[in-house]
């Protein structure tokens, strides 16, 4: 290994333990967290887009990827894939329907209602999105099917 990709590997758990306590600073403090590519445009998508596209865009912008895939894989957060209709089984043994409401509350208010097998680590969007936000990811979900 070069010498600079040594000093680069080194410096990982700084840079990462930099950006958690930014984030934890940031939401401590009320303050919006906008991703570097987080499209302009608040209540409209970016022209030419469809929904889908859009929510698969803000998916990434949001680094949602990094807890939950769309390969059917495993992840933090589970995969999302071919999920949208199914039933879920809750930690009380419930089932929700995997729709736009719950998409929906899964977005505002992600630990009311967690899926068997995951932990309540998911952070609220609810201050983060805004409604056509919201929809353009619940379209990128559906898509998923």
């Amino acid at each position: 290994m070069s010498a600079s990709a040594h000093r680069l590997e080194a410096s990982r758990p700084c840079v990462f333990a930099a950006l958690l306590l930014c984030l934890s600073l940031g939401a401590a403090a009320g303050c919006r967290s906008d991703p570097p590519d987080r499209v302009v445009q608040q209540e409209l998508g970016p022209a030419g887009l469809s929904d889908e596209a859009w929510g698969a865009r803000l998916f990434a912008s949001y680094g949602c990827h990094g807890c939950h895939t769309i390969s059917g894989a495993g992840g933090i957060g589970g995969h999302l894939d071919r999920l949208w209709g199914t039933e879920r089984t809750l930690h009380d043994g419930t089932l929700v329907l995997f729709d736009e409401a719950y998409a929906r509350e899964s977005l505002e208010y992600p630990n009311a209602r967690i899926v068997q097998g995951f932990e309540a680590v998911m952070p609220s969007y609810r201050d983060l999105l805004n409604e056509a936000e919201t929809l353009a990811l619940i379209a990128f979900l559906r898509s998923l099917e």
